[in-house]
């Protein structure tokens, strides 16, 4: 771990300086003796083009102590409520517990910055620069918050100095926050009017629905053709999002009836509003929201999660006095409205990790209603999901996933393997330049985001993917001439950032962004997954590849629970250190022994782990449980007070 050589520290996600000429204000505050933290690949890419040192998170914290901090992250998520249970659940629902997902990336950040707070103290900072908005905000998703600044505020007292983010100074954002909080924004119910009606009108009773969240058309677009063969003109989706044009492409293909909606809860303006001023969506549920808060406070003491509850009172009174009461006044009553009026046979909804999908599954299962959870991805359940699977069946497209949702608690009579239920592509993609005629060393590399947004929780330690990527740019030099090397990130989080903070060398390998995953294996010769676990890496193992782990991360993070590296492991041949991948390399191209053995480890992991051909098809695991040959059994438990 280092220690500061300055007493100053400015830490800063790329989005804070990005408004103030960023590489120039770095290279003035470094001027000025301020260490630089870098907080974000972002961060890290605008110090690399101010040409000046800087640090990262895994700088000051170890991987024991950043691993610690991801599985007390954990049990705060899943205990600090739970004094307070009974009076946080409505309608036979607790709102915390049904929307853990929306604060999977508070817990562990607010961990992390309490445990950087001592970290900072113990070098001898006097001074931690950071930056806020100009109201805080809430933490919802991976967002830019400011749990982490105020809990520094708190735990650096008359040493934490707050620069105000300049973007939140323009004048149309001001005037819009003013308006939204001197009048009812469009949309938002009073609690007098009902709650919102589905347009539902296009939906035939008794149909077998999809549900399914914007972005995730084209990976569900086979799902609906199987449905639609297997239950014609009774097959119907729902996009839980506001129309658009992409969404509007895709359902025009379909040929089964699909409605929008219903909107999701805000949080981009309404996160940094004073939480007197957030909409009054139901005034006894806010009432009873906020008491349970304070119960949950007093509980807390000596508990870790005391701290956040106690310093970030803005954050959790936006979730009392808004999100929960919207969730559901409004969005829970939307489904249980649509289910009862359509009385579908089956609800098949996605396994996307946010409560707006697992409340799909809720109201069905409140209506005796039978549901399916459909896997959002390929590698769906290797990130921990925090949304409670409460669907009758959990369908999974391989043995893995199945063993993987048994881990995580999933009995094993609602995980059903079903087959054809990964998607070719998850997102529109276009065929990218053939390099199968070159005739040198054709390496295709997979790379990992560490992140979806600024947060300090990382899905790879920011230095280690870092040095990671230089080395693969340094081939030793009796081979440089021969490696063709191309780097393909996934199409939608590409982190970016991370490339550019690695250099020129590494940047001019990267593949177009919406390049064909499957175009560039059939183009490879050998598969680098550079601390990789995510889908591409289940296409190359089922496409027979030969497949090298670049696996650097520290040993204490390789087993995190929320996201372990070793489920893809054994299809691959490991190699940690920058010598030993190259002499991988160099062995792979050079014997014919290497590359048999490679691809028959990689053939025997998709036989035991992968292959779905002897599961059912999922269409007609659907109907058996419809029809009743197949089923958990269903007591009469519909809900019978009127919505």
């Amino acid at each position: 771990m280092i220690h500061s050589r300055r007493s100053k520290v400015l830490a800063f996600f790329g989005s804070d300086v990005g408004a103030r000429h960023g590489a120039g204000f770095l290279r003035k505050a470094y001027s000025q003796g301020y260490d630089l933290l870098a907080l974000d690949s972002a961060a890290m890419a605008l110090a690399s083009r101010a040409g000046v040192e800087y640090t990262v998170l895994d700088d000051w914290l170890d991987a024991r102590t950043i691993a610690g901090c991801i599985e007390k992250g954990i049990e705060c998520e899943n205990r600090w409520f739970e004094p307070a249970r009974d009076e946080f659940t409505t309608m036979d629902v607790c709102w915390p517990e049904a929307d853990k997902s929306a604060m999977k990336w508070f817990w562990p950040d607010t961990m992390l910055a309490l445990e950087l707070g001592r970290a900072l103290d113990s070098a001898g900072c006097r001074e931690l620069q950071f930056f806020r908005n100009v109201l805080p905000r809430a933490a919802v998703g991976f967002s830019r918050s400011d749990v982490c600044a105020a809990l520094w505020v708190h735990e650096l007292p008359g040493r934490a100095s707050r620069r105000l983010l300049r973007q939140q100074f323009d004048v149309w954002r001001l005037l819009g926050l003013i308006g939204k909080t001197t009048a009812r924004p469009f949309g938002e119910p009073r609690v007098s009017e009902p709650p919102m009606k589905p347009a539902n009108s296009a939906l035939p009773k008794g149909c077998v629905i999809l549900v399914m969240g914007p972005t995730e058309e084209l990976r569900f677009t086979h799902v609906i053709a199987r449905l639609a063969e297997r239950f014609p003109g009774r097959t119907a989706a729902v996009i839980a999002a506001e129309p658009s044009e992409e969404a509007a492409a895709y359902v025009s293909r379909w040929g089964v009836p699909v409605v929008f909606g219903p909107r999701w809860p805000r949080h981009a303006g309404f996160a940094a509003m004073p939480w007197r001023l957030l909409p009054r969506v139901d005034k006894q549920a806010e009432k009873r929201f906020l008491a349970a808060y304070e119960k949950a406070v007093k509980a807390a003491t000596g508990q870790p999660w005391q701290r956040p509850l106690e310093c970030l009172g803005f954050h959790f009174r936006y979730y009392c006095r808004y999100r929960w009461p919207y969730l559901s006044t409004v969005y829970f009553r939307f489904w249980l409205n649509l289910w009862r009026e359509i009385e579908p046979e089956a609800v098949l909804v996605t396994s996307r990790d946010e409560s707006i999908f697992g409340l799909v599954a809720v109201a069905a299962k409140q209506l005796g209603i039978r549901s399916f959870s459909l896997p959002h991805g390929g590698n769906s359940g290797f990130k921990m999901d925090r949304t409670p699977f409460v669907s009758d069946y959990l369908l999974c497209n391989s043995p893995l996933q199945k063993s993987v949702f048994e881990s995580r608690g999933i009995d094993p009579g609602r995980a059903v393997g079903c087959r054809d239920l990964l998607a070719q592509n998850e997102y529109k993609v276009y065929s990218g330049p053939d390099s199968s005629a070159s005739e040198k060393w054709r390496v295709l590399v997979l790379l990992e985001s560490t992140d979806e947004g600024p947060t300090l929780i990382k899905y790879v330690s920011l230095r280690i993917q870092l040095e990671a990527l230089k080395a693969l740019v340094k081939p030793p030099e009796e081979i440089a001439h021969k490696v063709d090397l191309a780097i393909k990130v996934h199409p939608h989080i590409s982190d970016l950032d991370m490339i550019r903070a690695a250099g020129e060398e590494v940047e001019k390998r990267l593949m177009p962004l919406r390049s064909d995953l499957h175009s560039a294996l059939e183009s490879a010769d050998l598969v680098v997954a550079v601390n990789y676990r995510g889908t591409a890496l289940i296409h190359a193992i089922r496409a027979g590849k030969s497949i090298a782990y670049f696996l650097t991360e520290n040993e204490a993070l390789r087993g995190r629970q929320d996201y372990p590296f070793n489920l893809l492991e054994e299809a691959t041949t490991v190699v940690r250190t920058a010598g030993e991948f190259w002499e991988l390399v160099k062995s792979f191209f050079n014997d014919s022994v290497t590359p048999a053995e490679m691809r028959r480890q990689t053939d025997r992991f998709f036989r035991e782990q992968l292959d779905d051909s002897g599961f059912p098809d999922f269409a007609n695991f659907v109907e058996s449980v419809r029809s009743g040959k197949v089923g958990l059994g269903f007591p009469d438990n519909r809900r019978r007070d009127p919505l």
